[in-house]
């Protein structure tokens, strides 16, 4: 449990430069917001403290969810960190020298589905070794 828990803590800091990163770049014209969900949120005062809610939330239920199956669980966890970490990346990238990675939902939703398989794979594997 110490994995989710330390999971769980890693994916609320990452919403949290996610979304300070995005302000950054939206507010100064230089970036834009492709999830049409946060784009709404990004017009609230609060988008910081209800990006964090909203992620808490919706990691607290998975985990609940998932609370049986662990494999399936750490997947998740990990897809979402790389995924995050990856985001950031991209608007530090924009932020900082006009780089940008392009990603559109198609393709954030392919690299999510692509991390989970290759950490449930890995996961997987490392389990039934002696």
């Amino acid at each position: 449990m110490r994995f989710v828990l330390a999971s769980y803590v890693a994916v609320l800091a990452l919403s949290a430069i996610d979304a300070i990163t995005t302000m950054l770049a939206v507010g100064n014209d230089i970036g834009y917001e492709v999830n049409p969900f946060v784009k709404i949120l990004l017009l609230n005062n609060n988008f910081l403290i209800l990006k964090i809610a909203i992620t808490g939330i919706a990691f607290a239920v998975a985990t609940k969810i998932l609370d049986k199956n662990l494999r399936v669980l750490k997947a998740c966890y990990l897809s979402v960190i790389t995924f995050y970490s990856l985001i950031i990346i991209n608007n530090l990238g924009v932020i900082t020298c006009s780089f940008d990675l392009n990603l559109d939902m198609g393709k954030m939703v392919a690299i999510v589905a692509v991390l989970f398989l290759l950490y449930f794979k890995a996961i997987q594997d490392s389990q039934r070794q002696p």
